[in-house]
């Protein structure tokens, strides 16, 4: 059974879920994919977290009793509680993956508005975050191949071109040589 746990923080929720209910400082939303936690406390080693409330919804996730994985949400009051929760699972221990996800409306109804907008949000809220498609891939791929493809040709063309000129002196050295001989045995 696969086991996926993901830390939100109370804004980014709060984004998702209009009206969501404030968090205290020491206190957590937890949803689960599949099955209801039940329980009245999370501990991340020492970090401990009071359950506020279990959800029964999340706007990015249903629940589903027959998945074959699990997903935890727990929606954090900040960022630096998410933080110290990264910190006390010591990633040098391989425990997880650490993963960023960053969710927006986008205006426009077609696909390049989608990913102008995408790009722009991107680049004015990361500086230096790399940005790729699905099409842009391609099109780089396709530039790159298409080059190597025509090195391939030209390299190609080269030999042949190589080849049918040692061919003809060959067929010419040949020719004469047979001439000189013929002479010199009469």
């Amino acid at each position: 059974m696969t086991c996926g746990v993901y830390l939100i923080t109370w804004e980014d929720y709060s984004h998702m879920e209009e009206g969501a209910e404030p968090l205290g400082a020491d206190e957590v939303f937890v949803f689960s994919s599949s099955k209801d936690l039940g329980v009245l406390e999370i501990s991340f080693d020492s970090l401990k977290y009071r359950v506020k409330a279990e959800l029964w919804e999340l706007a990015i996730r249903s629940k589903s009793v027959l998945s074959s994985e699990t997903h935890y949400y727990f929606i954090c009051p900040m960022q630096k509680d998410i933080d110290n929760i990264l910190a006390e699972l010591s990633p040098a221990e391989n425990k997880f993956s650490q993963t960023y996800s960053m969710m927006f409306d986008a205006e426009g109804g077609q696909e390049t508005d989608f990913n102008a907008a995408l790009q722009n949000r991107l680049g004015s809220n990361y500086a230096g975050a790399k940005y790729e498609n699905a099409e842009t891939k391609r099109q780089s791929d396709n530039y790159t191949y298409g080059g190597f493809l025509f090195i391939g040709l030209l390299l190609s063309l080269l030999f042949m071109i190589f080849m049918a000129l040692v061919i003809i002196s060959r067929s010419q050295r040949d020719t004469v040589t047979d001439t000189i001989l013929k002479s010199c045995r009469k």
